[in-house]
């Protein structure tokens, strides 16, 4: 399964990147240990994180990355008063949202037949 040629053989890849690719990281920390947000790079919960997105368009992950940054460094930062008290039911507000349009688009939509549920670019391909 997990041999060479097989299909997962890619797999025993990430044992040697996750041992090697934070050397580096650890080497410019030392090297440079003035510099704050280099100290807070902490590359294997950066992989492991990518390796928990969904399949996903592409410009899902921008906007995430996006909102992460204006809620979680520039508002924490500049406007934290705003953030201790808001911020968390901003976060609920956001998750509900998502909730309730994937509800809508079920029940509008694909419960009338309207659309079907593997429109362009979402069919899977598997090798069943």
């Amino acid at each position: 399964m997990f041999g060479a040629g097989s299909q997962y053989s890619i797999i025993q890849w990430g044992f040697v990147l996750g041992a090697v690719l934070p050397i580096p990281i650890w080497l410019l920390c030392r090297r440079y240990p003035h510099i704050e947000w280099l100290q807070k790079i902490h590359l294997p919960v950066l992989l492991a994180a990518t390796s928990n997105m969904p399949p996903a368009q592409a410009y899902f992950y921008p906007n995430g990355i996006l909102l992460g940054f204006i809620f979680m460094w520039y508002l924490r930062r500049y406007k934290n008063e705003w953030w201790k008290r808001y911020n968390y039911v901003t976060s609920a507000a956001m998750d509900t949202g998502v909730a309730l349009s994937g509800l809508a688009c079920y029940f509008l939509l694909q419960v009338k037949k309207i659309i079907q549920s593997c429109t362009k670019g979402t069919r899977l391909v598997t090798l069943d």
